[in-house]
Formats: C-alpha cells, sequence, structure tokens
C-alpha cells in the first residue's frame, strides 16, 4: 500500500512539475549556431561571390545578343588594319572569341563557387549536427541578405549596357550621316 502511494506520488510529480529532460535541446541549438558562425559567414561570402558571377554572366550575354562590346574586353588591332574590310571582320572575330572565353571563365568560377557552398553545407551538417531544415532555412536567411547586396552591381551592369547600346547607336548615326 505504501509502495503504491510512492508510485503515485512520484509520477505526479513527474507529470506535473517535468524536469530538464523533457525540455527541449533548444540552448543546444543556439550553441552549435554560435559554433558554426564562421562557416555560415563563409557561405554567406560564397554566395555573394555566386550573385556577382550571374549579374555579370547576365550582363556579358546581353552584350553578346545585342552585338554590343564592354570596352574592357575589347580587342586592340592596328588603325591601318582596321579600316579595311577585313579589319573589320577580323576585330569582330577576335571580340567574340574574347567574349566567349570571358563567359567561359566566369561559369568556371560559378562552378567552383557552387562547389565551396556544397562542401560548406557539408561541413554544417557533418561538423556541427546542423539539421537539414536549420540549414535551408538559413540558406533562405542569406539568399535575402545576397539579394540586397547585390541589387545595386545589377543596377550599374544594367547602367553600362544601355550606355553600350547608346553608344553603339550614336556610332551607327554617324556613320550613316557620312554616307
Amino acid at each position: 500500500m505504501l509502495e503504491i502511494k510512492l508510485l503515485t506520488l512520484t509520477l505526479t510529480l513527474i507529470f506535473c512539475f517535468p524536469t530538464m529532460a523533457f525540455c527541449s535541446n533548444r540552448p543546444d541549438q543556439r550553441i552549435q549556431r554560435k559554433l558554426a558562425q564562421p562557416c555560415i559567414n563563409q557561405t554567406l561570402t560564397q554566395l555573394e561571390k555566386l550573385s556577382k558571377w550571374d549579374a555579370q554572366l547576365k550582363f556579358l550575354f546581353l552584350c553578346r545578343n545585342h552585338g554590343v562590346m564592354p570596352k574592357g574586353l575589347r580587342s586592340q588591332i592596328p588603325k591601318n588594319i582596321v579600316q579595311s574590310n577585313y579589319g573589320k571582320r577580323l576585330q569582330i572575330r577576335f571580340d567574340r572569341k574574347i567574349l566567349a572565353t570571358s563567359i567561359s571563365d566566369i561559369y568556371t568560377k560559378k562552378y567552383n563557387t557552387i562547389k565551396r557552398i556544397a562542401s560548406l553545407k557539408m561541413k554544417l551538417r557533418e561538423n556541427f549536427g546542423l539539421s537539414g531544415f536549420s540549414i535551408e532555412q538559413t540558406q533562405t536567411k542569406l539568399d535575402r541578405i545576397v539579394r540586397r547586396k547585390t541589387s545595386e552591381i545589377r543596377k550599374r551592369l544594367f547602367k553600362k549596357l544601355d550606355n553600350l547600346m547608346n553608344d553603339k547607336k550614336q556610332a551607327i548615326a554617324e556613320k550613316s550621316k557620312r554616307k
């Protein structure tokens, strides 16, 4: 009889006043998050690089599609050769090759950045014990931060594209006036 009363008393105490064993492991997650913060910061920098490479690729593709060459990628051919038809074709061919090479280089950089981001995610999961859901949550937060940071870069690139398009229109207008 005494044993039953003790058993019921302990059970009521356990259910009415839960111990720390029944609480969630929220502080453990906070500690893991603090330990993982350097890795998360590295992921942020890699995501910024990835966003910059994407904006640069879009800019170069638009330049290629509109037939405009960025000033930094233009080839330098001697003036006496450029004035002939062969020289013009040669310069256009070299400009296209330079543009294709730079696009290829940026694709390589983008691929390497994606690999680094994947390895950092694996590091977060394996070394710091973060769950897939928490990693994806942090990824979406970082994506929002990156979008805000790189919006100015995109604006600058599209402003450059507009300037190049205006220069091309002016050059065409000048050529038509000469003839």
